[in-house]
């Protein structure tokens, strides 16, 4: 365990002084290309956002066919790059109160929108073992819930490897 936690703790290092150094950006340095990701070496994570217009249409859990592309790629980076290592699905919400969909508030949305990419992600072999959702809900904003684009940027799903 030990030996894990050094290995990932020399790889967050690694990838901070990369994009430091070299002038590039975490996408490259991690392997997930355009995607927004951040490497937070005092969490010892990488973590990948795709933002809910990608992924799902307004008020729904069920992925867009065109957001498994996107998908299929990230399967493909986590296997290739960080195949021992722990990964959380987080889902995000924006403040608007549910009204006219079948979920009862945005904690359960945000849960059902991690569970439908985790069982992606599972389904195309990241395993049982790896692999966990959580839901946030409106909890964790990124921006101010007080304008159209700050709720959209709210509203996503968080890939998050441990690095740890």
């Amino acid at each position: 365990m030990a030996q894990k936690l050094a290995e990932g703790e020399q790889t967050i290092e690694e990838m901070r002084k990369q994009i430091e150094e070299r002038n590039q950006t975490p996408g490259e340095v991690t392997g997930f290309g355009d995607y927004q990701v951040d490497v937070d070496s005092a969490a010892g994570t990488v973590t990948v956002t795709l933002p809910n217009a990608i992924l799902f249409a307004s008020g729904k859990a069920t992925l867009k066919k065109s957001a498994k592309t996107d998908l299929k790629y990230i399967v493909s980076v986590l296997n290739e790059k960080y195949g021992s290592r722990q990964i959380d699905v987080v889902g995000h919400t924006d403040s608007d109160p549910i009204k006219k969909s079948k979920w009862k508030d945005n904690w359960e949305l945000s849960a059902e929108r991690a569970l439908s990419v985790l069982r992606y992600l599972n389904s195309n072999g990241i395993p049982d073992d790896r692999i966990r959702a959580v839901g946030c809900g409106q909890g964790r904003p990124i921006a101010p819930n007080s304008s159209g684009s700050g709720k959209a940027r709210n509203r996503r799903v968080e890939i998050v490897v441990h690095m740890r």
